[in-house]
């Protein structure tokens, strides 16, 4: 049986993490979302999320990330990677579908190039 949970280890929490990944990783821009990525080929692929105020109230911000999170979980993930998703300012209007179809499509460019 597969896990389907998102558990601890399989986020990115800290500032200094995002940091790290801001700083010296990769940025693909999509429609929906920026996707900073850093390869850490010793651990498990990690997600940070990052939604601003410009995305709107916190209800808004909050179904963002749930979809991030739920596409994120549910697609088979590269191994070795840090990855943190910002999301733009028209990501509100976009359905599960959209942002799951961005983020595939961003995941496997990631896990293809070099920061």
């Amino acid at each position: 049986m597969t896990d389907l949970g998102f558990p601890p280890h399989r986020r990115l929490k800290r500032r200094s993490e995002f940091k790290k990944v801001y700083e010296t990783g990769g940025k693909l821009i999509g429609r929906h979302l920026v996707l900073f990525f850093l390869p850490n080929p010793d651990a498990p692929t990690r997600l940070g999320i990052t939604a601003t105020r410009k995305n709107g109230s916190a209800t808004v911000r909050n179904r963002l990330k749930r979809l991030a999170r739920e596409s994120f979980r549910l697609r088979p993930r590269p191994d070795g990677l840090s990855v943190v998703v910002n999301f733009r300012a028209g990501a509100p209007d976009g359905s599960f579908d959209e942002i799951r179809t961005d983020l595939d499509r961003l995941l496997e460019r990631a896990a293809k190039r070099e920061p």
